[in-house]
């Protein structure tokens, strides 16, 4: 009996309310992301689909499609891969201080993770510190976080790069 109402109040708890759900747990949820699917726009990633929004991943199904035809589609990688030996500055993830006051939401719709880090330059010393930003979103009840979107500077939305008609 205490079981069955255990599993009734693990249940009703609201993904807020889960260890995890935070909006400063979202660039955990980000660096995850990176770490486990990195290679998310070369090749089909059956994982892909849990851990990212509906619109990002036809999106990223589109880039997929795109690279089948032409593997120079992209024309560019988003981020280096956890296993680039050229990190002068290994990657950190923060959702940035600067962020608006959300005492009064307990979590919002959406969060903007940074995603920082520096490579080697051709002399062997620090490169110039480089970011991307993935925007994550509110999920449903079985995962708190979703990522919606990588932006870099130099390219922007990959979501809106390659956004479908239905988009």
């Amino acid at each position: 009996m205490r079981v069955i109402a255990l599993f009734a109040v693990a249940a009703s708890v609201s993904p807020a309310a889960v260890p995890g759900c935070s909006v400063d747990d979202a660039a955990d949820v980000a660096r995850q992301f990176w770490e486990g699917h990195s290679r998310f726009y070369v090749k089909e990633d059956p994982g892909l689909r849990a851990v990212t929004t509906a619109r990002f991943y036809e999106a990223i199904r589109h880039e997929w499609a795109c690279v089948a035809k032409n593997p120079a589609c992209l024309g560019y990688r988003p981020w280096p891969h956890p296993d680039d030996k050229r990190f002068a500055t290994y990657p950190t993830f923060y959702v940035p201080v600067s962020r608006p006051d959300l005492s009064s939401v307990t979590k919002p719709e959406h969060v903007l993770v940074t995603m920082a880090y520096a490579m080697t330059d051709p002399d062997g010393g620090s490169g110039p510190d480089q970011f991307v930003v993935l925007t994550l979103v509110e999920a449903s009840k079985d995962r708190c976080w979703l990522v919606d979107d990588v932006v870099t500077p130099e390219h922007g939305s990959l979501r809106m790069r390659f956004r479908g008609p239905d988009s």
